[in-house]
């Protein structure tokens, strides 16, 4: 019996390597790249591999039932394998509780760079203390109701972080506590640079 030109087709992807197949859905948006994990057992652990995530969470009256949240956790929480970087866009999509234990999440899975945009929100997002210490943490992008947090106990702030991006955080007064460890955040990360610039001229 003759192959069809979909099993044709089929029998040319099996032949890719998972290498090439990571880098050929790279290039498609994360919902995209997710769809295919129906094609067979191989494609849904690829998909696990993929490096870069990026997830927006519409507006939603009922975070319980939605299926953009359910898609970040299954995508996150099922997943082995590091991940390079998180974007996370949510406008009333989600509950502080989600972001924060997605944060947490792909600080176990190294994240190496992370850009976080929550607009409209109830409730800022406090971001998980052990942020502040992340050893894979290159680059850090907050935009809106996201309060990140120092862990005082420890001598090293941000060890790993090269990039900073902050845009229209909320505090609630001038005496938040949350202004002096973004205060703080800051000045470590000038002695940071200041103390590389130092080591390379010497």
């Amino acid at each position: 019996m003759a192959c069809s030109e979909s099993d044709e087709e089929q029998d040319r992807l099996s032949n890719l390597s998972d290498e090439l197949i990571i880098h050929i859905l790279s290039f498609l948006t994360t919902k995209e790249s997710y769809r295919t994990s129906v094609l067979s057992t191989r494609w849904e652990s690829i998909c696990t591999k993929i490096p870069n995530l990026d997830f927006e969470l519409p507006k939603t009256t009922n975070p319980m039932s939605s299926k953009a949240i359910q898609s970040v956790y299954a995508a996150l929480l099922r997943r082995t394998e590091n991940l390079r970087k998180l974007r996370l866009y949510s406008d009333n999509g989600c509950t502080p509780y989600d972001m924060h234990l997605w944060v947490s999440k792909a600080l176990d899975l190294k994240v190496e760079e992370l850009e976080l945009d929550c607009r409209s929100v109830e409730k800022p997002t406090l971001l998980p203390l052990r942020l502040s210490i992340s050893k894979s943490l290159v680059v850090l992008k907050l935009r809106g109701r996201t309060r990140p947090r120092l862990n005082f106990s420890s001598d090293v702030c941000f060890p790993s972080l090269k990039i900073l991006k902050l845009q229209f955080i909320v505090f609630n007064s001038i005496a938040d506590d949350h202004i002096v460890s973004m205060i703080l955040l800051i000045f470590y990360l000038i002695v940071h640079i200041l103390r590389n610039l130092f080591y390379m001229t010497a």
